[in-house]
């Protein structure tokens, strides 16, 4: 998938042993989960609203390509 809130996927296969694995870009900073526990007021909160509308574009475009993910972090 192309998009510029996807991060792209590098490599897919197999290790010697048969376990799956996937190597994807390295993308710094915080986890979602850490970013909204931080975003203690309304206005931080408010502030996280463009970064959820990007997932969601994300998402639909990724669904528009026959992807689906349950996995969002």
């Amino acid at each position: 998938l192309q998009h510029p809130s996807i991060v792209p996927v590098h490599e897919v296969g197999t290790w010697d042993g048969g376990d799956p694995f996937y190597a994807m870009k390295l993308v710094a900073g915080q986890t979602l989960d850490r970013v909204i526990a931080e975003a203690t007021t309304t206005d931080a909160r408010v502030a996280l609203v463009p970064h959820v509308i990007a997932v969601a574009d994300a998402l639909a475009y990724a669904h528009s390509e026959h992807v689906i993910h349950r996995d969002l972090k």
